[in-house]
């Protein structure tokens, strides 16, 4: 997805009562991945009042083999993020989307990861006082792999 060219939009999905995002990205979970916006800018994009439930979940590059960092022709292999990387994403406009009244029915942020997940609970409920009191965010172990990478 490119600034200058996407017309791609939630906005008009009102009766949605569940929504599974599915992000893939070639690029590490990192702070200066661009790519990591996107997740944002499509969650806030969600107004049905009829929303309960968000799933999100995330492949990316981990550069768990180090010789491809020294390869100019290694093959990426994108895996589930660390629940410890998913830190950087923007947890203060996450917990401004959930907040509007458009999503007045939300129960639950499903996030997909692997790993420890206490140093992104602890980031959640400092960064994001009024979710984490609502309990909304569900940190859920996947596969290393998942099922949707193979469709």
């Amino acid at each position: 997805m490119h600034d200058d060219d996407n017309d791609f939009s939630l906005t008009g999905f009102v009766n949605l009562e569940t929504c599974t995002l599915r992000f893939a990205f070639g690029e590490m979970c990192v702070a200066a991945n661009q790519s990591l916006s996107w997740i944002t800018v499509i969650v806030d994009q969600l107004t049905s009042p009829l929303l309960r439930t968000i799933t999100i979940s995330l492949v990316v590059d981990n550069v768990e083999d180090l010789r491809s960092l020294n390869s100019e022709c290694a093959v990426r292999e994108l895996t589930t993020a660390y629940f410890d990387d998913m830190r950087v994403l923007d947890w203060g406009a996450i917990e401004k989307t959930v907040s509007k009244g458009s999503l007045g029915s939300l129960q639950k942020i499903v996030l997909e990861g692997q790993g420890s997940r206490e140093l992104l609970t602890e980031h959640i409920r400092t960064t994001c006082p009024t979710v984490h009191s609502r309990s909304l965010i569900s940190l859920v172990p996947v596969k290393r792999h998942p099922e949707w990478m193979n469709l």
